[in-house]
C-alpha cells in the first residue's frame, strides 16, 4: 500500500470577496498592508458536530478524505513565523473535535500561548457518520479508530488507511508545507478515548520532529500494558501473571489494546519488542483527575481486559504508574504523571488546570507536581 497526503485545494471562489474587502479598507483610509500578509491564525469556520476542513490522504492512488478542525488551512504553504507550538487535540468516543479544538484553545489562552500556537483537531468519523450527514464515498470511516486500526472496509468505502497512518500523515504534511523557524513543541493530546488513542500511538508511531515531541495522555479508560503482568488488586503496587481461572475468564487480556498480543496492521511490523523500546524514549505525560474515581462511570470501559487495571480510571492511573516501574524501571524517566486535584471526567478542566497546562504547553508553576515512574519528581 502507498500513502501520500495532501490537503484539500483552495477554493479560488473566495478571491473576489478578498479583493472587495480590501478595496473597501482602502477607501476607508485604513489601507490593505493586514490584507495582503492575511489573518495568521483564525478559528475554524462553522459549528455543529462535522468539522469544516479536509485533509486527503493518497492511499494507492485513490484520494481518502477526513475532517479536521483548527485555526490554520492545512492546503496553505508558507512562512508562519513566532508559531512556537503545534497542539493535536484528539476528541473522545463521541467524535467531537470541534468540543476538542475549544479545549485546547482555551489551555493555550490559559498559557498565554494562543497567538502561537497551531491547533489541529482530526475527526475520525464513524460508518453512521458519513450517512447522517450525507458525505461522499471518498470520507474514511472507523469502527476502532482509537487503537489504530484500519479504516472500515465496505463496497462503497475509500480504501483503508490507518487511524495512526492518518495524524502521521497530518503531521508530516504539516512540517512539509509551513516553514516554522521558531517551532519547538509539537503536543499530541487527547482526553478519555482520545487518551486511549495518545497512549497507544505514543507507543506505535514512527513520527519524528527536531521539535520537542510530546504526548498527553487525560483520563483514558484502560492503558497499554508491556508484559503479561497484571496489578493484583486491590493492591496495585504488586504485579504478576492472572491466575489460570482469571485467564480462563478473560482469554484475550493481553491483546492489543491492552497488552502487546495480536497487533494491528500498523505496528504489526515494529512488534511487541520494538513498541517497548520506542516508549522508554518518548515523553508522555499522564493526568488524571482526582474525582475520576466512579466505577459506574458511563463511558468506563467495564470489559474483562480492562477491569482487571483497575476499578476506575484513578485506580487504573496508579497501578500503571506501577507497572511502568516495575516493567522498566528508571528507563521510564521520560513518562510523568499526576493528578489534577477537584476534577474528574472533565475535558475542558483538564486542558485548562494547572498541571494540564503544564503538560501541554510546557509552562509550569509550582503549584503542579509531577512524579516519573523512576520516582524522581518532576
Amino acid at each position: 500500500m502507498s500513502l501520500d497526503s495532501k490537503p484539500e485545494a483552495t477554493k479560488l471562489k473566495r478571491w473576489p470577496f478578498v479583493i472587495a474587502i480590501g478595496v473597501a479598507a482602502l477607501a476607508l483610509g485604513y489601507g490593505i498592508f493586514w490584507l495582503a500578509s492575511g489573518p495568521r491564525l483564525s478559528e475554524p469556520r462553522g459549528s455543529g458536530f462535522l468539522c469544516d476542513q479536509r485533509f486527503t490522504v493518497v492511499v494507492d492512488g485513490a484520494e481518502v478524505r477526513i475532517p479536521y478542525c483548527a485555526n490554520i488551512d492545512l492546503s496553505d504553504q508558507r512562512t508562519m513565523e513566532d508559531i512556537t507550538h503545534v497542539v493535536v487535540a484528539i476528541h473522545g468516543m463521541k467524535r467531537k473535535a470541534r468540543h476538542s479544538y475549544k479545549s485546547a484553545a482555551r489551555a493555550a489562552r490559559g498559557a498565554g500561548a494562543h497567538d502561537n500556537t497551531i491547533i489541529i483537531a482530526p475527526q475520525f468519523l464513524k460508518r453512521d457518520d458519513i450517512s447522517s450527514h450525507s458525505l461522499d464515498a471518498t470520507h474514511a470511516s472507523w469502527k476502532k479508530w482509537l487503537t489504530g486500526e484500519p479504516s472500515t472496509k465496505c463496497s462503497q468505502c475509500p480504501p483503508q488507511v490507518a487511524a495512526y497512518a492518518v495524524l502521521d500523515s497530518m503531521l508530516e504534511s504539516l512540517l512539509s508545507r509551513f516553514e516554522l523557524p521558531d517551532l519547538h513543541m509539537i503536543t499530541i493530546v487527547g482526553h478519555s478515548a482520545g487518551g486511549q488513542f495518545v497512549n497507544r500511538f505514543s507507543a506505535t508511531s514512527g513520527f519524528t520532529t527536531d521539535a520537542e515531541l510530546r504526548y498527553v495522555v487525560l483520563n483514558p479508560s484502560s492503558y497499554l500494558y508491556f508484559s503479561t503482568k497484571r496489578p493484583v488488586l486491590p493492591d496495585i503496587d504488586r504485579f504478576e501473571v492472572p491466575a489460570k481461572e482469571s485467564v480462563e475468564a478473560c482469554p484475550n487480556y493481553n491483546r492489543y489494546r491492552y497488552g502487546l498480543d495480536r497487533l494491528k496492521p500498523y505496528m504489526k511490523a515494529l512488534g511487541a519488542a520494538g513498541m517497548r523500546a520506542r516508549y522508554v524514549d518518548r515523553l508522555v505525560y499522564y493526568l488524571v483527575g482526582s474525582e475520576d474515581d466512579d466505577p459506574s462511570h458511563e463511558s468506563l470501559s467495564k470489559r474483562c481486559p480492562a477491569m482487571l487495571q483497575g476499578a476506575h480510571r484513578h485506580e487504573r492511573a496508579f497501578a500503571y504508574l506501577n507497572h511502568l516501574r516495575d516493567e522498566f524501571g528508571d528507563q521510564t524517566d521520560h513518562q510523568r504523571f499526576a493528578v489534577v486535584a477537584g476534577v474528574g471526567h472533565q475535558s475542558r478542566r483538564m486542558f485548562s488546570s494547572v498541571c494540564g497546562i503544564a503538560a501541554v504547553f510546557g509552562v509550569w508553576k509550582d503549584d503542579c507536581h509531577f512524579v516519573s515512574p523512576g520516582g524522581d519528581p518532576r
